[in-house]
């Protein structure tokens, strides 16, 4: 018998263009950019803090988040994120906005595909939202008023698919907690947990918290934490601001002279300034001024972010390739039985470039450094960044600084020889010398973190690295070992001759 009304924005979380609200008696949509956002949302403030009335949103991060940032609203109660129930009822962690309608045999709204696509396309493009626009066009005040009226046109199912009046208080005590970690954090992270109860499929925090609290695997949030701060303070003033309402999915930054900027984000190429604005020498150079000395490896580091030169003939910086580095506090968790384990297993971590390997790395190094001596080999100062105090993402690792890839491998075994580490960490093992130190390193006792580019089989066939998993080599059996091998081809369709692949050594790591 509760009030229900269905709530959206568009421009969140960075701006707020409008509010869309469906009541049974209408739709009303609020004009934030020709309205003063604060006085909106101070009228709304009732409404979204009164727990009598159920609120429907799908996926109110991004909204609770601008209500909060641009109209001063702190607290939410009566929520309902239809994200979440589709989670309970599919246990699928994020089903978008149609698939939700016609999950409960609802009509989508045709228009959103067409629109986000168009949306994406003018953020690539460093271009302003058509949210904007004033007049408002017919079709884009249709679109923002159906994302409401069709949620509210199926609130009967929604609220019908809830077993129990139990079940929509938890089910909204869920969608509460939500929107305020939302506004704790400010949108930088997701609660996620291992499931127990579904083979530790990631699940939502809130959602197991308030129905299967017991099935919630015993390990902290994931938090993502970016340092964009940092970042966008060395950067020229108009690119960091071009920037700072783009930096989810960023992935790398590229200044050269005489060009664009252009940006890497979510595996797309974007332009985050405008035709005219090209890179000047300057730039450059104030870039590197705020960032210090560049060392013989070309880069420098600006927190956990690597910052790498180009230079022309005779020695004049013409252009850098920021990679952007994050921190994902609790992310190796998940790996948490191998790096607690008694019998001192060590781990290789492989992976493409740009695919997180350098972020378990660090995670993992925080994990083992609560109770051992766990010294990070640096090599790029990508780990723990490039100031005398190792950065706060690896714990309390120590860390040994690499002035060149090729002193990588003599560094390992130094700090064996004068630090005494129960675990070393090592990013991006890539050549024999390296091999053979860490080689040298585990017959020793030490525990090793490490990472190498490419997979399994790449590490197979490299010449270079294969030692690391013991070294292949191929042999050929005898013909009662044929006649098996044979058997088995048979069974399974496989052909097989006279000769297989044997592992030649000891491995110098336990699990990949």
């Amino acid at each position: 018998d509760q009030p229900v009304i269905a709530i959206d924005a568009e421009g969140v979380p960075e701006n707020l263009h409008l509010i869309q609200i469906a009541t049974e008696q209408g739709v009303y949509v609020f004009d934030c950019n020709s309205l003063d956002p604060q006085a909106v949302c101070a009228a709304l403030k009732p409404v979204l803090a009164r727990n009598s009335t159920v609120k429907i949103f799908h996926d109110l991060k991004c909204d609770v988040l601008a209500f909060f940032k641009l109209g001063g609203i702190d607290h939410f109660f009566g929520m309902l994120d239809t994200q979440l129930l589709m989670e309970k009822l599919t246990g699928k962690v994020h089903v978008g906005y149609n698939p939700m309608l016609e999950h409960f045999g609802g009509n989508s709204n045709v228009l959103k595909s067409d629109f986000h696509s168009d949306f994406e396309k003018r953020s690539k493009q460093g271009q302003v939202s058509p949210f904007t626009q004033r007049p408002l066009p017919l079709e884009l005040l249709e679109y923002a008023a159906d994302d409401v009226r069709l949620m509210l046109s199926l609130k009967d199912r929604i609220l019908g698919s809830v077993s129990d009046e139990s079940a929509l208080a938890k089910l909204q005590s869920a969608s509460d907690e939500r929107a305020a970690f939302a506004v704790r954090t400010e949108g930088r992270c997701r609660a996620v947990s291992f499931d127990l109860a579904n083979f530790q499929a990631l699940a939502s925090t809130e959602l197991l918290r308030h129905f299967r609290p017991n099935d919630i695997a015993p390990s902290q949030p994931l938090t993502l934490v970016s340092d964009m701060q940092e970042l966008f303070s060395i950067l020229p003033e108009d690119v960091a601001d071009s920037l700072s309402s783009q930096t989810d999915g960023l992935t790398e930054i590229i200044l050269d002279v005489g060009r664009r900027p252009l940006v890497y984000a979510n595996g797309q190429r974007g332009f985050p300034c405008t035709e005219q604005r090209i890179v000047l020498r300057s730039d450059i150079a104030a870039v590197l001024e705020s960032v210090g000395e560049v060392g013989r490896d070309g880069r420098v580091n600006a927190g956990l972010h690597r910052i790498s030169v180009l230079r022309d003939r005779v020695g004049k910086e013409t252009g850098l390739t920021i990679r952007i580095g994050r921190h994902v506090h609790g992310i190796a968790t998940i790996i948490s039985d191998l790096l607690a384990s008694d019998d001192a297993k060590s781990v290789l971590i492989l992976g493409p470039p740009s695919s997180g390997k350098t972020t378990y790395l660090r995670d993992a190094s925080r994990i083992l450094a609560q109770k051992q001596n766990v010294v990070i080999v640096d090599k790029s100062n990508e780990i723990a960044g490039d100031g005398p105090v190792p950065h706060s993402s690896v714990g309390f690792s120590r860390r040994m600084m690499v002035p060149t890839h090729s002193e990588q491998a003599d560094m390992m075994i130094e700090v064996i020889q004068n630090h005494a580490p129960d675990v070393l960490v090592i990013d991006e093992i890539g050549t024999p010398d390296q091999v053979k130190a860490a080689a040298t390193c585990r017959r020793r006792g030490v525990k090793l973190l490490a990472t190498a580019h490419g997979n399994l089989t790449d590490l197979m066939q490299n010449k270079d690295l294969m030692q690391l998993i013991g070294g292949i080599s191929t042999v050929t059996v005898g013909d009662e070992r044929a006649a098996q091998r044979e058997h088995l081809a048979s069974t399974s369709g496989r052909r097989n001759g006279k000769t297989e692949q044997v592992r030649t050594s000891s491995a110098v790591f336990d699990a990949i």
